[in-house]
């Protein structure tokens, strides 16, 4: 077969706009949009505000409070997220805790039960069954009583279940704890 020079400009000049159109199309220079499609737009002005949270733990035998100012969004597991990470901070700086340990993930259920998964357990190996639950009773204390809707909690570590020799987290365990 035979190609004019003619023939091989319209082929060569065609697979190069081709190919600045392909490579302009996969690295987002360019991008079209079906004039049919309706996009809706998400605005990420979530509404945040200041609010005062109140953080409960149970240390030198009775129950201590601290109050911080937060930023507190429309998102719910954002706001555990961060109400958890500040307590857990706060439990470092008292020794109540051994090391360091942050909130990986929260998730919600439509039953209202939070999935708590921490990266490391939030429990000593070496204390007693008192003192790890009034560890979960101030957590849960601090969640229910800064007015989030959470029914039950599940306490995961790198998000399977939390493993403890005393106390059973097989199941979730309610917010309002076992105290009367």
């Amino acid at each position: 077969m035979h190609y004019t020079p003619r023939s091989i400009i319209i082929i060569s000049s065609t697979a190069f706009v081709s190919a600045l159109l392909f490579f302009a199309l996969y690295n987002q220079l360019i991008f079209f949009r079906a004039s049919w499609a309706s996009f809706n737009i998400i605005s990420s002005s979530e509404i945040i505000q200041k609010k005062e949270i109140i953080y409960y733990y149970f240390h030198g035998d009775k129950w201590k409070t601290e109050k911080q100012e937060m930023l507190w969004s429309d998102s719910i597991e954002k706001n555990i997220v961060q109400i958890i990470n500040a307590w857990l901070v706060l439990l470092d700086e008292e020794r109540i805790i051994e090391k360091k340990i942050t909130v990986q993930s929260v998730l919600l259920s439509s039953a209202h039960c939070a999935y708590l998964s921490f990266d490391n357990n939030i429990l000593g190996k070496q204390e007693t069954i008192f003192k790890k639950w009034m560890l979960i009773e101030g957590l849960f204390k601090t969640i229910a009583l800064n007015n989030i809707a959470v029914a039950q909690v599940q306490l995961l570590v790198h998000h399977q279940l939390l493993q403890d020799a005393h106390l059973d987290f097989s199941l979730p365990w309610p917010i309002h704890g076992f105290i009367k």
